[in-house]
């Protein structure tokens, strides 16, 4: 069969091209073969679609639409209303199918997200994104917020607060025009309009509170204006007026009295905990005597920290927004609209703005503002149960490097991250290679500018953009400043000078080649300084190109703490070497610090925490809490069973299986019970299992091992075997249990191929280890030898490759071969 060849639409244009000025035979000779005449023939009738493909791209595959009726009736009103200047959302794109599926008798359209996404592939559609400006995280802010949790603790131990009396309040900054900031559009048009009605620059705020246990606090809005609106305002909001539209004291002293002193519980001066950040109405003199008066303890966010610490901004203000923006929309939408006397739409009044205002805040589910206090470590059990849920700010491995490429579509959401802002290019100061950005959800890097009309805010697109899902944390993205220094360069240049393989670097963790706090130079440095070769820390980097983030003041405090674990500089080079991950992964040294403090005060010894840092340095990087929580359900296990030695069976288990505390608690639970019932053990013969060959099996997710030990049952049945025989098969070498259906059935299969009995097999479980190649190959080379599987000793099919090569040598001396 003749190798197939693939090339890339660009190639293919090239060679149509070609063979449009001198014919297709000449293409083919010029070009090949192949391509041959024939498929240049064919390409030449595919050059429309190939003209609209990426260039890179090879195939052009893709089912047909399943419901064509409705994507061409969608796309024609989503020219109509581009056409009018409506924003469209990828939300109303999916309602929008709906209802055309429901006219249609369409039963089987459900209008999910990624029809959305392939929808919009196949027809040319793609999202437009404003930019937004980022928080950026103070330094040290890690020990900011470790003090931050310690004191909300402290407070709560001290007061016992109800989960209904542990509030965040926060003012969310709106305006009258609230159009979507990534509508849907035709690819390859640089300019779009939105329509709106001229007010997206009128302000207002309204100051949210949520409590945490869900419960939602009327919503405050303050007016832009001098004198209360005449209108009549619906009950469930409180307006207020300031002639600049924001909150002051006196603001924050009518929020106090009409709204959290009303809260249930309020008016019994409940014990509470309100959050907010350091905005200076907040803490003045007046607020704190009237939250004294109310019993109300006040935490202040540090600054610079609300995006990881205050529940609004976290997870509620992002929803509440875009139920606004659905609001807005539909009202743009209605024909009911007055109109000023040039034809424009008239403003939103204000009572209009305060029904959506309600509607919206009622609709953010419960269950988002319970978890929110959760994320940032506010509400969560003192038990320690629910610390997993502590919002952490991850770097992702999987960003893509920032370079000029197309704007990619959304399919999942069309919410806009909570702070919202307009940047110009043309105001950064020149000299600055790098504008930070932040990314909740998504990534938008681009060049562009931005030009405002009275009715449409307009977005030209000077170069191509891209748009990509990223984890919530802060990147430098490179801007085309002609006076920028060309800092990756240079990062580049010192790292191939290093010899670190960066095609891999950038493979592994492209993010790291787009930031700007790097200091390659010092790792390197700081790893010679302990013995580290050169070649030691090229590969280091290469694998895991993190660790040039990494401050040497973190290197040193992280080293010493791992030094009273290893034995000398050296072992831990080793590691790194072989692991780099397990130092680089985190940097929370005091973490680190506590988890070694309390490991041996446990009991383990130096060796066992050795052993752990080796093979499972995630021990490590779990809370205090979480390692806490599993050493005394081990101990509970323990003691539970009858021994009377709790220290030392967690420091047998843990030693057995270095993973145990990495578990979760359920699942070790689980995998204990299931072998207990399976193999109708007492709590003596559990003990002696779970601490020695049974330990790891604690490991395994309890369903896997069910199906596995089902699949042994039925197999060694199947072969004349008795349950009691199974069991004890079982018992004698536990890790079977790890071995998946097919691959235990094709070496059992295998070795009574070859005339092994299935009482050899069950006498020497240890050769099920070896892989079914090892099997074949070693039964074939001892049968040409001569040796006799089906009356010898089969254990050396399970032997080290040099013990069993020295024994194949004596057998062929002893048999004469």
């Amino acid at each position: 069969m003749s190798k197939r060849f693939s090339y890339t639409a660009s190639f293919k244009l090239t060679v149509i091209k070609y063979a449009k000025e001198h014919g297709n035979r000449a293409a083919e000779r010029h070009f090949g073969p192949p391509p041959t005449e024939s498929v240049i023939r064919l390409w030449r009738q595919q050059e429309e679609k190939l003209l609209q493909m990426p260039r890179q791209k090879k195939a052009m595959r893709g089912k047909p639409p399943k419901w064509p009726v409705v994507e061409q009736e969608v796309k024609t009103w989503i020219l109509e209303q581009r056409l009018t200047g409506i924003s469209v959302s990828t939300k109303m794109i999916q309602e929008e199918g709906k209802r055309i599926a429901r006219e249609k008798n369409i039963d089987d359209f459900s209008g999910t997200p990624k029809w959305c996404f392939n929808f919009m592939k196949r027809e040319g559609l793609n999202m437009r994104t404003r930019m937004k400006l980022a928080q950026k995280l103070p330094a040290a802010y890690e020990n900011q917020v470790l003090e931050f949790h310690s004191y909300v603790i402290n407070l709560r131990k001290t007061y016992n607060f109800e989960l209904s009396q542990i509030a965040n309040m926060a003012e969310v900054p709106l305006t009258f025009d609230v159009p979507s900031n990534r509508p849907v559009n035709i690819k390859g048009i640089k300019t779009m309009a939105v329509k709106t009605n001229g007010h997206e620059k009128t302000h207002f705020t309204v100051v949210l509170a949520c409590c945490a246990d869900g419960t939602k606090l009327p919503p405050m809005i303050i007016i832009k204006r001098k004198t209360f609106p005449k209108e009549k305002i619906p009950s469930g909001v409180i307006v207020h007026v300031h002639e600049k539209g924001w909150m002051n004291e006196e603001s924050m002293k009518i929020w106090f009295h009409t709204v959290w002193s009303r809260r249930p519980g309020g008016l019994l001066k409940k014990p509470a905990l309100l959050v907010f950040d350091h905005f200076t109405a907040h803490v003045t003199r007046s607020a704190k005597a009237i939250a004294a008066d109310l019993k109300t303890q006040l935490v202040v966010i540090p600054g610079g920290l609300t995006s990881q610490l205050q529940p609004l901004d976290v997870s509620v203000n992002k929803p509440f927004k875009a139920l606004m923006r659905k609001e807005w929309t539909s009202w743009m939408q209605s024909a009911d609209n007055d109109l000023t006397p040039t034809g424009r739409i008239k403003k939103a009044s204000i009572a209009q703005v305060c029904d959506w205002i309600l509607r919206s805040w009622n609709s953010v589910k419960k269950e988002v503002v319970v978890k929110s206090f959760k994320k940032c470590g506010i509400s969560n059990a003192m038990d320690g149960t629910e610390d997993d849920e502590i919002y952490q700010d991850e770097e992702s491995d999987s960003s893509e490097d920032t370079g000029n490429v197309e704007i990619e579509e959304d399919s999942t959401s069309d919410i806009d991250s909570d702070e919202e802002f307009l940047a110009f290019y043309d105001a950064i100061p020149k000299g600055w290679g790098y504008l930070t950005l932040l990314a909740p959800q998504s990534l938008l890097c681009m060049r562009s500018n931005f030009l405002f009309g009275s009715r449409y805010w307009m977005i030209q697109f000077s170069a191509e953009s891209f748009f990509k899902s990223v984890s919530f944390r802060l990147f430098g993205v490179k801007c085309d400043n002609e006076d920028s220094e060309p800092l990756e360069n240079e990062l580049l240049n010192n790292l191939l000078t290093m010899g670190v393989d960066v095609d891999m670097a950038k493979k592994r963790q492209p993010g790291v080649f787009n930031r700007i706090d790097v200091n390659e130079q010092d790792l390197k440095m700081f790893l010679m300084s302990k013995g580290a070769s050169k070649e030691v820390i090229a590969s280091i980097i290469s694998r895991y190109p993190r660790a040039i983030t990494r401050t040497p003041e973190n290197l040193s405090k992280r080293w010493d703490l791992w030094r009273r674990i290893m034995a000398s500089d050296l072992e831990v080079v080793k590691i790194l070497e072989r692991s780099p991950e397990s130092f680089f992964r985190s940097n929370n040294n005091l973490n680190l610090e506590n988890n070694i403090k309390f490991l041996y005060s446990v009991g383990l010894t130096r060796k066992c925490l050795c052993r752990l840092l080796t093979n499972a340095p995630r021990t490590f990087s779990n809370s205090l809490d979480l390692n806490k929580q599993m050493v005394e359900f081990l101990q509970e296990i323990c003691l539970s069973l009858g021994s009377s030695d709790p220290i030392d069976f967690v420091r047998k288990i843990i030693f057995k299986n270095p993973f145990i505390l990495i578990q979760s608690t359920k699942r070790v639970k689980a995998n204990i019970k299931f072998l207990q019932s399976t193999f109708n053990l007492n709590n003596e013969e559990l003990l002696v299992l779970i601490c020695g060959p049974g330990a790891e099996i604690l490991d395994l997710s309890n369903d896997y091992a069910k199906r596995n030990y089902k699949n042994i049952k039925e197999k060694l049945f199947s072969l004349g075997c008795t349950e009691e025989v199974v069991q004890k098969f079982v018992l004698s070498y536990p890790d079977l249990i790890f071995l998946g259906d097919k691959k235990f059935n094709d070496k059992i299969d295998c070795l009574i191929e070859e005339k092994i009995s299935i009482l050899q097999i069950i006498e020497t479980p240890r050769i099920l280890d070896s892989s079914i190649n090892t099997l074949k190959s070693r039964i074939k080379e001892l049968v040409n030898v001569g040796y006799n599987l089906s009356t010898s000793n089969i254990a050396l099919l399970s032997w080290s490759q040099k013990r069993y090569k020295a024994k194949l040598k004596k057998l062929n001396i002893v048999l004469g071969n």
